[in-house]
C-alpha cells in the first residue's frame, strides 16, 4: 500500500482548509481553525500519517506524527519542547549535585 501524504490545516479566504500535502484542493473547508484541526487530526490518526496545523501567518503551529511505530503524543510541538527542556535542566541539576560543593 502506498504511503499517503500528510494532512495540513491552512487558512483560506473562505475558512480553514483541511488538505493533503502537495494538493491544491481541500478535503473540506471549515469556518473555524478548531473545527478544521479536529477533522485533520482524525484523518491523520485514522490513516496513520503526519498532521500539520498552520497559524494565520502560515507557520507550523503544531505537528504530530501518527505514523506506524511513532509515539501517540497529544502534546504538540510546544509540549514536546517543554518536556525536552525539563529533561535537559533536570539532567544538569543532577550532574551538579553529583559534583558536590566545589
Amino acid at each position: 500500500m502506498a504511503k499517503k501524504p500528510p494532512v495540513h490545516v491552512e487558512q483560506r479566504e473562505n475558512g480553514w482548509a483541511v488538505m493533503r500535502e502537495g494538493s491544491e484542493r481541500a478535503t473540506s473547508v471549515q469556518p473555524t481553525q478548531a473545527e478544521a484541526a479536529k477533522e485533520g487530526r482524525e484523518i491523520a490518526r485514522r490513516e496513520k500519517v503526519a498532521f500539520f496545523l498552520h497559524a494565520q501567518d502560515g507557520r507550523v503551529r503544531e505537528h504530530r506524527n501518527y505514523g506506524e511505530g511513532m509515539p501517540q503524543s497529544d502534546k504538540g510541538v510546544i509540549g514536546q519542547a517543554a518536556d525536552t527542556v525539563g529533561a535537559v535542566t533536570g539532567g544538569i541539576s543532577t550532574a551538579v549535585q553529583a559534583l558536590g560543593p566545589a
